[in-house]
């Protein structure tokens, strides 16, 4: 995504050439990251070792559903099918679709918790930030109603909390209300791009 809008910027400064470097390189990742990071079994991205590029690290198993792996639709890289994919395990309550949004890990792990009770927790509390990058990621493949759905849920985790507390946190709980991490944080203000979003999907 990044190396796609430096093609832009080289395009708009008139470096045709670079603009191309640019342009080959992204199709690269995107070629690499579906050709290594996709499990079909599972139907879904995973981090791989970077040596063997294997589903393994160290004897452990990398195949964990996280949030990373909805970034190949943020990106544009996921062909229309494993969109398709994506986007049902997206949507499954049971794992992603949760009451405040998206969780970094899916439910049905063993490792996750949803209890936000120390900082940079990883293993379930909803960023911001991340649940943007999967709103965007249905915005490019269409899914309008989904990505309004999500942009709710997103929604309701800051007003309940600014209702309850008036604090802006680093990540919210996508299960409950009982939150404590570090509070105020600067990122939370990409729900104002969020709401501008909205509003330009409805005019």
């Amino acid at each position: 995504m990044e190396l796609r809008c430096l093609s832009q910027m080289a395009v708009e400064l008139g470096r045709k050439k670079e603009s191309k470097r640019w342009e080959n390189k992204a199709d690269r990742i995107a070629s690499l990251i579906n050709e290594l990071m996709w499990d079909e079994e599972s139907g879904f991205y995973y981090h791989v070792d970077k040596k063997d590029h294997s589903f393994t690290f160290l004897d452990r198993d990398l195949k964990h559903q996280e949030i990373i792996g909805f970034l190949a639709l943020c990106a544009g890289v996921a062909p229309p099918d494993r969109a398709e994919r994506l986007i049902e395990t997206l949507t499954d309550p049971d794992k992603f679709w949760r009451k405040y949004g998206v969780p970094t890990l899916s439910a049905k792990d063993s490792w996750y918790s949803p209890y936000v009770d120390y900082c940079c927790k990883w293993n379930g509390p909803v960023w911001l930030l991340w649940d943007y990058m999967v709103f965007e990621g249905l915005l490019n493949y269409g899914y309008f109603d989904l990505a309004r759905e999500l942009a709710n849920k997103m929604l309701f985790a800051v007003t309940t909390q600014l209702s309850m507390n008036h604090n802006f946190w680093e990540s919210f709980s996508p299960d409950n209300t009982v939150l404590d991490c570090p509070s105020n944080y600067i990122w939370d203000s990409i729900m104002a791009k969020l709401l501008i979003e909205l509003y330009e999907m409805d005019n």
